[in-house]
């Protein structure tokens, strides 16, 4: 009577196994991280075209475009050197200039224009906000913690708008995207983009035009 013959995994066959589970996990990481990545752009052109609306009720009501920039007030406006997140823009659309929407700085405001929600909100570096934290400095945040930057056309040059590169056919009768309306952007995953006058323009940046 023959002894039975063993069977087993060899290491070879062991080390094999392990080298598929590791490719198929690395794939499926990489397909989730990407996925994950298309959501939150997909989430920030929406809310810079939510913002574009409910700016577009602001202006029909009121009669002009909401401050550019940020503050340290809340009226009069008082901006902070060059163009700083879009303080005033959230203050304009959720609690009007006077920071109170019981008493409206101009009594033609009938917003709140847009909701929120509180962590889609922050201070100028990005940080929860707190009761101290004057409410012309509160920024919408964009899906990766970056606060969105505003600017009117009235204030391009004074913070520098982003230009129509030079080689742009456009560029000979233009000088700025939305010359007559507003420019928003977000510096996307990367937190980077180019210097005036072209912010919004990188590869990743999301932007309104």
């Amino acid at each position: 009577m023959k002894p039975e013959k063993k069977t087993g995994v060899t290491l070879l066959e062991l080390l094999v196994v392990v080298l598929i589970i590791g490719i198929l996990s690395t794939i499926a990481v990489t397909v989730y991280v990407g996925q994950v990545e298309r959501a939150r752009v997909a989430a920030a052109y929406h809310t810079v075209r939510s913002l574009e609306l409910a700016i577009a009720r602001y202006e029909l009501d009121v009669g002009q475009y909401p401050p550019s920039s940020s503050g340290p007030t809340v009226s009069p406006v008082s901006p902070l050197g060059p163009s700083v997140g879009c303080g005033y823009l959230q203050l304009a659309l959720l609690h009007s200039l006077s920071g109170n929407v019981y008493q409206p700085l101009d009594k033609r405001w009938l917003g709140p224009y847009m909701e929120f929600d509180e962590v889609q909100l922050s201070d100028l570096n990005g940080a929860p906000i707190t009761s101290s934290t004057p409410k012309s400095q509160i920024q919408f945040l964009d899906p990766w913690g970056t606060p969105y930057t505003y600017t009117r056309h009235q204030d391009y040059i004074r913070f520098g708008g982003t230009e129509l590169w030079p080689s742009d056919p456009y560029r000979s009768s233009e000088t700025y995207y939305n010359p007559k309306t507003i420019q928003i952007f977000s510096v996307g995953a990367n937190g980077y983009t180019y210097p005036v006058p072209y912010r919004g323009l990188e590869t990743d940046d999301v932007n309104n035009w």
